[in-house]
């Protein structure tokens, strides 16, 4: 996929009626081609649910696609509408390994306890008031990558995207048995209780960078032109606290376009962290 200059947005369920009727995704493309976007990124994954029929979620959890969109395709809508305006399609994976929001885990930990990440306490993972999956556990490394799979599979799409939350896993987290048994295997005592340990970030996210590198290569088996593309947050601070090594993804070559989440009410100090984040990068 060939784009010299990406002019992308993100279309949500959060706050935005666009996905929910096929003329609603009519109308946007023809507004956002008009205005001079040439990518759409449309949210497939959010609140625990898909946006498109899914085998793996019907298999898995009993749930084929958001209750509000039974009947409905709204992911092969947007790439219908997308082409008809010329606008390329990247599906964003936005709810990543959370589970829920101030639900307690919600539907995915009800009927699946064992996939909860759990926190030096042995409580589970939370913050900011998200609830999460074990980013680290390898079943649920396996369901989001065959979430990943079945979209660049079934649908004429342009890449995938990532963020935040995927891959990713809030650095407090980690501490469930499986994870602590693996680190114990490899180094003969328990992980540190200081979730900030240095050794102990970079463990846990390189169990992550693996995962993403598993990923890009089974994208790129579907389509070698597909891109993969991440929108963490920035650098150093994503991996302090959510586990994202972001410098090493480029280093090894397992992400094709990253769009680093730079939230600033001015555009000088946004400019500054985007200057910061583009010499990091480059070193």
């Amino acid at each position: 996929m060939a784009i010299i200059e990406m002019r992308g947005i993100w279309l949500t369920t959060t706050d935005s009626k666009v996905l929910r009727s096929k003329q609603r995704i009519a109308e946007a493309m023809d507004f956002l081609a008009e205005t001079g976007f040439n990518v759409v990124f449309p949210v497939v994954w959010n609140k625990a649910v898909t946006l498109y029929p899914s085998r793996t979620m019907q298999q898995t959890f009993g749930v084929e696609i958001d209750p509000m969109c039974v009947g409905r395709d709204p992911l092969e809508e947007v790439v219908v509408e997308a082409r008809r305006v010329g606008l390329k399609v990247i599906p964003w994976f936005e709810y990543g390994f959370a589970s829920s929001y101030n639900l307690n885990g919600g539907m995915l930990l009800q009927k699946k306890p064992e996939w909860a990440a759990r926190d030096c306490n042995g409580n589970l993972l939370k913050k900011n008031g998200f609830e999460w999956l074990n980013a680290l556990d390898p079943q649920v490394q396996e369901f989001l990558l065959n979430l990943v799979l079945e979209v660049v599979k079934n649908y004429d799409v342009d890449g995938v995207q990532g963020d935040d939350r995927f891959p990713a896993l809030p650095s407090e987290g980690g501490y469930d048995e499986g994870t602590t048994a693996r680190y114990y295997q490899q180094f003969d005592h328990n992980p540190p209780q200081n979730p900030k340990d240095r050794q102990w970030l970079q463990w846990r996210a390189d169990i992550l960078t693996d995962f993403l590198a598993r990923l890009y290569r089974g994208v790129k088996a579907v389509n070698p032109n597909l891109l993969v593309a991440i929108a963490p947050n920035i650098y150093n601070w994503a991996f302090q606290e959510y586990l994202q090594d972001s410098l090493t993804w480029l280093k090894r070559g397992i992400v094709d376009v990253i769009n680093p989440q730079i939230y600033r009410r001015d555009f000088r100090s946004y400019r500054g962290v985007a200057e910061k984040t583009l010499l990091l990068a480059d070193s």
